[in-house]
């Protein structure tokens, strides 16, 4: 069971949500499905009531038990779709088609409204499910299927969606279109910058490797003698130090090496410097 859940949990989460609020509903005693789906539609007038509650609960509702059908395909659509892209961006591409479909079509039905050419009955019609979500996550598959089969695939999923519109025009099917236009968009993008990422990792595998900094070359004294650190002129380990490159009077100062008698102590004996 653990390696049927890897990589799909958001999609089973998501259908036992689904079954869980239609089934629940549906042999509860005392409540009425119809009611609930009613309370949780995107019609209209709940969206003019409490938008953000309809636009959130209507995703989780299906109109009746008949409807559970669908699980199939959301949990293969959704299980895809969270092994390539993740949970995150997943939700994130069913949200967006599921409220850019939603509201298209309440703009449509209120310019309709506005101008006669709808009864108004249409603001009370119940609209919840899935489908919206469900078909912005098949466009955005899109990019998914192999080059050969993609235009196949693409005018499978047209179909499907486009279908009903031949025979009978209705506004969910209008959001269905909608939808599908949404995940096709985010699977251009989607493919855009998948290669834009792999361009600029080949990229970095064809830079050279930056070559070792040169030595810089000693400073040069006023006098053009080459200075050392702390004035020191260069010298030979071990050799003698000019008196003018040495210490303020003079004197010559050499690590590791005899010092001169003027150089010791008062009594004209070498000190030389530990270690």
């Amino acid at each position: 069971m653990l390696p049927l859940l890897r990589g799909t949990d958001l999609a089973w989460i998501y259908a036992l949500v689904l079954l869980a609020t239609t089934v629940g509903s549906e042999v509860t005693p005392g409540v009425d499905l119809d009611r609930v789906v009613l309370e949780s539609s995107t019609n209209l007038d709940n969206l003019r009531q409490h938008p953000l509650y309809v636009l959130a609960t209507s995703a989780f509702m299906l109109s009746s038990p008949w409807d559970l059908w669908i699980l199939v395909p959301l949990l293969v659509a959704y299980g895809a779709a969270q092994r390539w892209v993740g949970r995150v961006a997943t939700t994130v591409v069913a949200a967006i088609g599921h409220v850019g479909a939603t509201l298209f079509v309440a703009v449509l039905l209120v310019a309709g409204l506005t101008h006669g050419r709808l009864d108004p009955s249409i603001a009370k019609v119940p609209d919840v499910g899935v489908s919206y979500g469900l078909v912005a996550i098949g466009g955005l598959l899109a990019v998914r299927v192999p080059r050969r089969l993609r235009l196949a695939y693409v005018g499978g999923l047209a179909l499907w969606v486009l279908g009903p519109l031949l025979v009978v025009t209705r506004f969910s099917d209008v959001g269905h279109a909608v939808a599908l236009m949404i995940g096709l968009g985010l699977a251009v993008l989607a493919a855009r910058a998948g290669r834009a990422a792999q361009a600029a990792a080949a990229a970095r595998e064809r830079e050279p490797e930056p070559e070792p900094a040169a030595a810089a070359a000693p400073a040069r004294r006023p006098d053009g003698r080459t200075a050392v650190a702390y004035g020191r002129a260069a010298a030979a380990p071990g050799g003698p130090v000019p008196p003018e490159a040495g210490s303020p009077d003079g004197r010559a100062q050499v690590e590791g090496g005899p010092v001169p008698p003027e150089a010791g102590s008062p009594d004209g004996r070498a000190q030389h410097m530990i270690g």
